[in-house]
């Protein structure tokens, strides 16, 4: 047996024969891409954050849950039950809601979800307080009004 030069290539599983064509053509032989490496698992979710609209209407915060917590748990809200309040908790939204809207205890839920509600819960909430805001715009409209026609008077 002696073979060709090209058996003797194929009997080596063709690793030379493959090396010479590249070399023929000029091309060097790609290696197979290195697999992607696995994606990182997402950072969790960072606590939410609670602002509130102080009686001058300027807004405080950010204050952590367990803050508000402890805060409320010492009923430093008592006295303000329409405290406006708002979360940057996913599906809070940037509106203020007044504190008795969001339930009883509405810094419970660690994940900053208005009183352990859903996003639409505390979408709802929200819709809510800007109903009572419209209202409260509407009737001081109202009282403007009439301070108006009593003055014509």
């Amino acid at each position: 047996g002696g073979g060709s030069s090209l058996d003797k290539d194929l009997s080596n599983g063709g690793g030379q024969l493959a090396g010479s064509v590249a070399s023929f053509f000029g091309v060097e032989p790609t290696p197979a891409p290195a697999p992607a490496p696995p994606a990182p698992p997402p950072p969790p979710a960072a606590p939410a954050d609670w602002f509130y609209k102080d009686p001058n209407g300027v807004v405080q915060g950010p204050f952590a849950a367990a803050q508000m917590r402890q805060w409320h748990a010492q009923r430093f809200f008592e006295a303000v039950p329409d405290l406006p309040l708002r979360s940057n908790a996913p599906g809070f939204g940037l509106a203020f809601v007044p504190l008795s809207a969001l339930g009883p205890n509405p810094f419970d839920d660690e994940s900053g979800q208005a009183g352990g509600r859903s996003g639409n819960n505390a979408a709802a909430a929200a819709a809510a307080a800007a109903e009572v805001e419209e209202k409260r715009r509407a009737e001081r409209a109202e009282r403007a009004a009439a301070e108006e026609r009593e003055q014509l008077e």
